[in-house]
C-alpha cells in the first residue's frame, strides 16, 4: 500500500515520462513546480526515513561531563569530548563522543544552558570591603537611599565625577566579534600600533551634565591639571540650576585618585559644597557605586557608530556630542539606582554588587 503522497510522486514520474513540462505536471497533480523538479528524476518514490537511532548518554557519561564542565572557567565542548575520548574507559570499549553530543546534553541542564561571559571586577582587599560597608551604612542612615521626597532630593543633587579614556581603533575582542564570509581577507581588521586615545573628565547629576574636559594631546591628569582646569568645572555646578536644584542638599563625589587628594583641592570642595564624598568617605575600588561608569560605556560605544571618526578632532566631536545628548530621563534612572546598589552591598557585607 502506498500513501497519498507516494502516489502523487509516482504520478509525477509517469507524467514527466510522457514529456509534459514541469508546470503542466504541477498543475495536474496539484503540487508546487519545485516538488516536480525534485521527484521527476528520482528512481524511487518512497520516502526514506532515518532509521538510525540516536545514542543516549549513560548516567556515568552525564556525571563525567558535569564534572568537566560545571562551574569550570575556560572549559569548552571540544576539550570535554577529547578528555572523554582519550580516557582509558572510552578507549577500552572503543567508545567515542562528539562535542555536539556534549552540547546537546548541556542544553538539557539548568547550569549549562547558557555560557556566561566573565565579568572582571576589581579585587577587593579587606580594607576595601570594610570601607565599602561603612560607606553604604552611612549613606543609608543619612537618607540617601530613602524613597521619600527628601531621599529623592538628596540623590538628585549628588554631583558624581570621574575621568575616563576613550579609545579609537581599539583592539576588537576575538571572542565577541564575528563575521560570516567566504572571503578570509574580510576577517582581517587593520589596527594601528598606537591607537588614538583621549582622556575626558566630567560630572553628572540626575538632572544634567557638566562641561566635558578633554585633555590636550600629551597632557595627563595630575594634581595641578585637576585643580586648575577640571575642578573649576565641578565647583561652578553649585550655581547651575540645571545641575543642582537645591544648594543645601548638594553633595560632591570624587574617588581617591592621586590628583584628588591634594589638601587645597579638598578645602575648595568642602568650602563650596555642604556635603562631600571624598577621600576617607568614598570607598576605594567602588566603580559599581558610581553610575557615571555607565556613561563612559555609552561614550565609548558611540565611537563605533557610523560614520566612524577617523581623526582626533572627529573623535572629540563625537564624544562631546554624545555627552551633551544624554537625556534627563536616562541620567535620572542611573542616579536613582543608587539605593539598590547600596542595599546589595550591605547584603553582601561590603562585597561586589551586580551593577
Amino acid at each position: 500500500m502506498y500513501s497519498e503522497r507516494e502516489l502523487k510522486r509516482k504520478q509525477i514520474q509517469l507524467l514527466c515520462d510522457q514529456g509534459l513540462p514541469d508546470s503542466e505536471v504541477a498543475k495536474q497533480v496539484g503540487v508546487d513546480h519545485k516538488t516536480v523538479k525534485k521527484w521527476k528524476n528520482t528512481n524511487d518514490f518512497k520516502h526514506k526515513y532515518n532509521t538510525i537511532q540516536k545514542k543516549k548518554l549513560t548516567p556515568n557519561t552525564k556525571r563525567r561531563i558535569s564534572g568537566l564542565m560545571m562551574d569550570r572557567t575556560g572549559a569548552s565542548l571540544r576539550k570535554c569530548s577529547k578528555r572523554l575520548n582519550f580516557s582509558n574507559d572510552y578507549k577500552s570499549r572503543n567508545k567515542t563522543i562528539s562535542h555536539t553530543a556534549v552540547q546537546n546534553y548541556l542544553k538539557t541542564t539548568e547550569w549549562g544552558r547558557v555560557a556566561r561571559k566573565l565579568r572582571p571586577k576589581p579585587l577587593l582587599s579587606k580594607k576595601n570591603i570594610k570601607d565599602r560597608l561603612t560607606f553604604a551604612l552611612n549613606v543609608q542612615m543619612e537618607g540617601y537611599c530613602d524613597q521619600s521626597r527628601n531621599g529623592r532630593s538628596l540623590r538628585e543633587n549628588i554631583l558624581l565625577t570621574d575621568e575616563s579614556p576613550i579609545e579609537l581603533n581599539s583592539k576588537p575582542n576575538p571572542q565577541n566579534t564575528r563575521i560570516r564570509t567566504s572571503d578570509k581577507t574580510k576577517a582581517t581588521v587593520g589596527i594601528p600600533k598606537f591607537p588614538l586615545k583621549i582622556m575626558v573628565a566630567g560630572g553628572i547629576t540626575a538632572n544634567s551634565v557638566t562641561d566635558l574636559y578633554v585633555c590636550p594631546k600629551g597632557e595627563t591628569i595630575n594634581g595641578q591639571v585637576y585643580e586648575e582646569k577640571i575642578l573649576p568645572i565641578y565647583l561652578s555646578a553649585i550655581n547651575n540650576r540645571a545641575l543642582i536644584r537645591n544648594k543645601r542638599k548638594a553633595t560632591f563625589q570624587q574617588d581617591s585618585a592621586p590628583g584628588h587628594k591634594i589638601r587645597s583641592v579638598i578645602d575648595k570642595i568642602e568650602s563650596t559644597f555642604p556635603n562631600s564624598w571624598t577621600e576617607g568617605v568614598w570607598s576605594g575600588n567602588s566603580p559599581d557605586f558610581n553610575v557615571i561608569e555607565h556613561v563612559w560605556s555609552v561614550l565609548q560605544d558611540s565611537v563605533f557608530e557610523t560614520p566612524i571618526p577617523r581623526t582626533r578632532e572627529e573623535l572629540i566631536q563625537r564624544v562631546r556630542q554624545k555627552w551633551f545628548s544624554l537625556t534627563r530621563e536616562y541620567l535620572s534612572s542611573l542616579v536613582h539606582s543608587f539605593p539598590k546598589r547600596i542595599e546589595q552591598a550591605i547584603n553582601n557585607e561590603g562585597g561586589h554588587t551586580d551593577y
